[in-house]
């Protein structure tokens, strides 16, 4: 048989070379897709939104709602609320596992992110821990503390505290400007102090993103006075904007207006209709100058 082909032999060191060029090579591309899958699962990850303050207080008889908003949380993952002192599963994604019907979770399509805990008549052996988990590897926990005081005989109030808004109950804005919503909360008690006060649009909470700079939230605490100041903030309405807004807290009665957006350039006619007093549901922000209002009939 004829040899077309004479092999070389091949020094250890010529090996050691080859390996060393593919090394060069390759290590910067394994690299970059170990980047690229550890970036990726970062950004898909399910997060907890932060939440500030994990200590609720609450007065016999109420109804709470224990807030849990998961963000990135997908198709194949679910939020279940545990009781911490009894390991007892109450919910799990929307339904409640608990016999006690009064537990139930809090979730609407509006807002798929929020998966809050409903206790409706709430007692004080209610009190303890309640935990939000997902179903990660490893699991996701977000812990609460539950505080549930009984009603004294002096007691004539089931509220800890009172919101109201500094507007009239009916509130008028022309498309396009600047406004804000002014939130005071007046505390009985001082300890264990909520300083997280929630925002509501038509029954929808108000998350603030960072990239979303038109709308904006500032709460601010009068330690002399023992009262909380929310300012709702929009750098211009939209037409989306109107509705009912609602500023509350755990265990403290919530206040409301309703914003009704306008456009014109002469208010004279409706000024007319509204009186002038603070208490009553026509009012004009100093934003609205000029509005106009037609009345056409037809005969």
């Amino acid at each position: 048989m004829t040899t077309l082909f004479k092999a070389k032999k091949v020094n250890r060191s010529d090996v050691s070379q080859v390996l060393t060029v593919l090394a060069l090579f390759v290590s910067p591309v394994c690299s970059q897709v170990s980047h690229i899958k550890m970036a990726k699962s970062y950004e898909t990850a399910a997060f907890f939104e932060d939440v500030p303050n994990k200590e609720i207080d609450a007065i016999e008889g109420q109804t709470i709602v224990i807030p849990c908003t998961v963000r990135n949380l997908g198709a194949e993952k679910v939020v279940s609320w545990i009781r911490s002192k009894d390991i007892q599963i109450l919910t799990t994604s929307h339904y409640t596992f608990s016999s006690d019907y009064r537990f139930e979770v809090v979730h609407s399509d509006k807002n798929e992110d929020f998966w809050g805990l409903r206790i409706r008549g709430i007692k004080p052996s209610d009190t303890g821990q309640y935990e939000c988990q997902v179903n990660t590897e490893p699991k996701m926990s977000l812990a609460y503390n539950l505080i549930v005081s009984s009603l004294g005989p002096d007691d004539q109030s089931k509220w800890l505290g009172y919101a109201s808004i500094k507007a009239a109950n009916e509130t008028f804005i022309r498309h396009g400007s600047p406004f804000f919503i002014s939130c005071e909360i007046s505390h009985r008690l001082r300890k264990h102090l909520n300083l997280d006060v929630w925002w509501l649009h038509e029954d929808t909470q108000i998350f603030v993103q960072l990239k979303e700079s038109r709308i904006s939230i500032q709460t601010t605490y009068n330690k002399d006075r023992n009262i909380i100041n929310s300012i709702l903030s929009f750098q211009y309405i939209t037409w989306q904007d109107g509705g009912t807004y609602t500023c509350l807290q755990p265990s403290i009665r919530k206040d409301s207006i309703k914003l009704i957006i306008v456009e014109g350039e002469s208010s004279e006619a409706m000024q007319k209709d509204c009186p002038v007093s603070s208490t009553s549901s026509c009012h004009f922000v100093p934003y609205v100058t000029h509005f106009i209002m037609f009345f056409i009939i037809f005969t």
